[in-house]
């Protein structure tokens, strides 16, 4: 079975209309979304994205949420993974917490350290075929490299990834580069199609707030496939859809 896989941080929906264009265009049949938000957390358009791409789209979803806001529980920021309806879940989604949940007043600006991180685990079947699907985004900092608090959260992922069954497709906005030790434990565990490709930037130089990074821009965003899936294509997106950009594949279970 080939299907066709959709990574992106989607930058609180900034540009929502362009990514349900592209999403309609090219079929995918499972997709990982880092930065869903709703409500105050929304700076955008104060949109519940996680309900509107699914209305839009017609998928099936599953949204974790890292944090909501203080008494407003429609204020959210988190994690979502969509799929086509002919997919069934198997079992009920796992959260895997790399930092505590908290709820908060506002989102946090400089306090990289406390702000919680979660990923979302689900098992996905059909035609009697199973893929476990993990949607992770690992520990900001103001710098790509690696920290003491990012190994540790990283460190709960890995170890956590040790014991999911093949096949598998890990993705995500991880927030530092491939020369990091953090996503050289990753590389243990499994394929890094972003190193493989040869990809040395997943950023936006169109639309990301820190323009003092490009040329040549930095990788810090990953798909990752266990061993026994075969990968047919894999790209990143050119269009505009965030200050990151898209990561797609087709990989064949």
């Amino acid at each position: 079975m080939t299907l066709k896989f959709l990574q992106l941080n989607i930058e609180s929906g900034r540009f929502l209309d362009e990514v349900i264009a592209f999403i309609q265009k090219h079929d995918f049949d499972i997709i990982n979304l880092q930065e869903v938000s709703g409500g105050k957390f929304n700076k955008y358009n104060q949109f519940d994205i996680f309900q509107t791409l699914k209305e839009k789209l017609g998928y099936k979803g599953e949204l974790t949420k890292t944090m909501i806001g203080k008494s407003d529980p429609q204020s959210y920021f988190g994690n979502a993974t969509f799929f086509k309806p002919s997919f069934s879940l198997l079992n009920k989604k796992e959260i895997i917490w790399l930092k505590p949940f908290v709820e908060l007043s506002e989102l946090p600006k400089n306090n990289f350290q406390t702000l919680p991180r979660n990923a979302l685990h689900l098992t996905l079947t059909k035609d009697n075929l199973t893929l476990n699907v993990i949607n992770a985004h690992l520990a900001w900092g103001p710098t790509p490299l690696d920290e003491p608090y990012k190994i540790n959260q990283a460190n709960i992922l890995i170890d956590y990834m040790k014991n999911v069954s093949q096949p598998f497709v890990l993705s995500g906005d991880f927030n530092v580069t491939p020369d990091s030790q953090i996503v050289k434990n990753f590389n243990q565990l499994a394929r890094n199609l972003t190193v493989e490709n040869h990809l040395t930037n997943t950023l936006n130089a169109k639309t990301h707030r820190v323009l003092s990074l490009f040329p040549p821009g930095l990788a810090v965003d990953y798909i990752y496939t266990s061993q026994d899936i075969k990968v047919d294509k894999f790209e990143a997106i050119k269009e505009t859809l965030s200050d990151h950009l898209g990561l797609m594949t087709e990989i064949v279970i």
